[in-house]
């Protein structure tokens, strides 16, 4: 499935205003046009609820938050914590908002299921389980 903006099975995207220029300049400016996370940040960039970071819901996942996840009905979920690009760290644990992955995660609720295609262009279906913790 060639690169393309997500298809989306549930309601609204939140991003905080904290996170909003950032991801903007990240779609816009720092990554080639051609990137496979482009149209999909700015999808959600377009289609955004804006909270400020104290009103941010609960459930949502933004940058620099924990989130418990599974692609394809993988048996087993994974955690990551979804990170801006210069505070990525080639580990497990990171996910870059700049990859597919982050960039399908970002603004999503628990429960959300959202298509994506992946780094290599095969479509996947992410569900989101469940946001475990988020920076102060």
């Amino acid at each position: 499935m060639p690169a393309q903006a997500l298809a989306r099975f549930d309601d609204d995207i939140f991003i905080t205003t904290a996170d909003f220029g950032r991801i903007e300049t990240l779609a816009y400016l720092r990554l080639d046009p051609d990137h496979p996370a482009v149209p999909v940040l700015a999808a959600k960039l377009e289609a955004a609820v804006l909270c400020r970071p104290e009103d941010i819901p609960g459930d949502v996942v933004t940058v620099n938050t924990g989130v418990r996840y599974r692609v394809d009905g993988d048996a087993a979920p994974t955690s990551c914590i979804l990170v801006h690009p210069d505070q990525y760290v080639a580990t497990e644990q990171h996910v870059s908002l700049a990859s597919p992955l982050g960039a399908a995660l970002i603004g999503e609720r628990e429960g959300a299921r959202v298509s994506y295609s992946d780094d290599q262009g095969r479509g996947r279906m992410l569900t989101i389980e469940k946001v475990v913790c988020r920076a102060g």
